[in-house]
């Protein structure tokens, strides 16, 4: 104890280089989180030589760790379509608490990318308390802007009827079932698992939950604008990503990430189908590609 300050000290494994250490925490920190779990990031010579965001719920256990990559960036832009704070789902229809507490970070990242990436999505869940609030959290999440398509089901009704679910990506709690399109494989998670730290670190549930609303959002819309900027382009011109990246940063008055960009294209891939052909990888001054 320092002072009044209650510390409780958190031992982790770093995941790039497995090397294990303890970090202090206010324990009331941790303990007061109204989503349950609670988003620190341990600087590099801490641990080991790497940064590290780690997620430790209420009671003290770190349900998730990953490498800190400050070169992926979330753009601060205003959205379009505002989100009123009245059309949150309440608590008896999402409770956030329960859903942090009963699946990891990972869980929303993966589930966030089925959707974007346009994914029939199973949810294998035996705890039938949870199916409503896992239901209404991404239906509010989503609404008005990407259509998903998200069944749950017991372990039980799944092995008797596996044959209605070859084409889903199936996840059970944690764990990756079925990958058919190896959507997890291509690319990593960066973006997604940045838009689910952001929600983590609002110790807000309601303000929490339009974070994240609102960061879906901003890719819908980011979405569009880049359709708009393809469809603008001739027949048979071709447009460089850098010029694509500049059009972007010119259009919303504020910089990007490449990494972001390159996200973006793989949903107006394989979300919105658009032919991505007439993207050049290269970039030449001279001739604008």
């Amino acid at each position: 104890m320092r002072g009044s300050m209650v510390i409780s000290k958190i031992n982790v494994k770093c995941p790039k280089c497995s090397k294990e250490g303890n970090f202090e925490v206010d324990t009331d920190i941790i303990t007061q989180s109204s989503n349950g779990i609670t988003s620190i990031l341990i600087k590099n010579n801490i641990i080991c030589n790497h940064s590290i965001f780690v997620y430790v719920d209420t009671n003290g256990i770190v349900r998730e760790c990953f490498l800190a990559d400050f070169t992926v960036k979330l753009p601060e832009i205003d959205v379009i379509n505002k989100i009123e704070l009245n059309m949150v789902p309440s608590k008896e229809q999402s409770d956030i608490y329960l859903l942090t507490m009963n699946f990891n970070p990972i869980f929303f990242a993966r589930i966030i990318r089925s959707c974007f990436l346009n994914q029939k999505t199973l949810i294998i869940n035996d705890l039938e308390f949870l199916n409503k609030h896992i239901y209404n959290f991404f239906e509010y999440l989503f609404q008005d802007n990407f259509s998903i398509d998200i069944k749950i089901s017991n372990r039980s009704d799944y092995r008797k009827q596996k044959k209605l679910y070859n084409e889903y990506f199936i996840i059970d709690s944690n764990r990756i079932i079925q990958d058919i399109s190896k959507i997890f494989k291509k690319t990593s998670l960066k973006v997604e698992n940045k838009i689910v730290q952001k929600f983590i670190e609002e110790p807000d549930s309601i303000s929490s939950l339009i974070i994240l609303k609102n960061e879906i959002v901003k890719v819908f819309e980011i979405s569009q604008k880049l359709i708009i900027l393809l469809d603008s382009c001739q027949n048979n011109e071709k447009i460089g990503k850098k010029i694509l990246f500049e059009k972007l940063v010119d259009f919303y008055k504020i910089n990007f990430s490449f990494s972001y960009l390159d996200f973006i294209l793989y949903i107006l891939d394989k979300y919105f189908k658009v032919d991505l052909s007439k993207i050049s990888n290269f970039y030449y001054p001279s001739f604008g590609v």
